[in-house]
């Protein structure tokens, strides 16, 4: 059986928290001609996510073995490998060693939505990591305007591991916060939340609260609401309920998103800003906050600002109820 049926009878979806089918994409690329670009994407810019970074340290050999299938089965021209600073650091030599095919590693740009998969094709054109207008998309149209293919480390460590029948239907979680394991688990891909942290020992014995899906970009649940799957970035992290300011992290996240940010457009740009200020001048007033979160939500260029919407808007509903 050739590696795209397996991919495909494989079920298998990004992991970089858009669950996009990865069959989807290699059909998109195989169907064009001419010159064809990969790029292993990683950025891992997610607050509280370390999976990539655990992968590259103790398993790189998988995710190099995955990027090069994937070079010779979807006949690609040239390779990149998309890092962020502290991460080219400890591993550039290391991947450079391990590849046999040519493959160029780049360093991500500093900010957060420079790790968006448009944001990464500007980056390594050597333009400002900021994002483009989808459609076209990557497979259509990405590095120089050739057809590309991105994946996240975890999607080509996947990938290795289907290719060689190893493949369990497994992923990588990040478990962080006030819990006793602090670390990267590999368990089955649907578990819920409540799951993962008993399975990892993890389940608190006082009043809790999660972010699931990052420190930006993922939501906050009560208790009660965890037993959904983790489908965004698999990383749970665990919040002691009554040591949680709501006002005092709805500013951390407003003062990462300012910084992480491309500053393109006007949502974000000045939606995430005016949260800023509000919040530190010590007026809160909900219902305008309300309204910039649905501005950011329904106007912005990239899915920055819906996230922002999503983790602002979950952390005042939690206290609502």
């Amino acid at each position: 059986m050739d590696l795209i049926q397996k991919i495909r009878d494989a079920n298998l979806l990004g992991r970089s928290g858009s669950r996009f089918p990865v069959f989807e994409k290699w059909v998109r690329l195989s169907e064009k001609d001419g010159k064809k670009f990969l790029i292993c994407n990683g950025a891992e810019g997610e607050p509280g996510v370390f999976k990539d970074k655990y992968i590259l340290n103790n398993e790189p050999e998988k995710v190099v073995d995955g990027i090069e299938k994937v070079i010779e089965v979807l006949d690609i021209n040239k390779s990149f490998f998309y890092l962020r600073k502290d991460y080219l650091k400890l591993f550039e030599k290391k991947l450079k060693n391990l590849f046999t095919a040519e493959i160029a590693i780049k360093r991500k740009d500093d900010r957060y939505v420079a790790g968006e998969e448009t944001s990464v094709i500007n980056s390594i054109e050597g333009n400002r990591g900021e994002p483009k207008i989808k459609p076209p998309y990557p497979t259509e149209q990405g590095l120089w305007n050739h057809p590309t293919l991105i994946h996240n480390v975890e999607t080509f460590y996947a990938i290795s591991e289907i290719a060689n029948d190893e493949y369990k239907g497994k992923k990588f979680y990040c478990i962080s916060g006030a819990v006793k394991n602090e670390d990267v688990f590999k368990l089955d891909k649907d578990l819920t939340v409540r799951d993962v942290l008993i399975k990892t020992e993890n389940y608190p014995k006082f009043d809790f609260l999660v972010q699931v899906g990052g420190g930006l970009g993922g939501i906050f649940l009560s208790s009660q609401e965890i037993d959904v799957t983790c489908n965004r970035l698999a990383s749970v992290k665990v919040f002691d309920k009554k040591k949680f300011d709501e006002k005092e992290k709805m500013k951390s996240i407003t003062r990462l998103l300012m910084h992480g940010n491309c500053d393109k457009c006007t949502p974000c740009r000045e939606g995430i800003y005016r949260i800023n200020e509000m919040l530190n001048s010590g007026y809160y007033d909900r219902d305008l906050l309300e309204e910039i979160i649905l501005a950011l939500e329904k106007s912005s260029y990239c899915p920055l600002g819906k996230v922002a919407g999503e983790v602002l808007n979950s952390l005042m509903k939690l206290y609502d109820n």
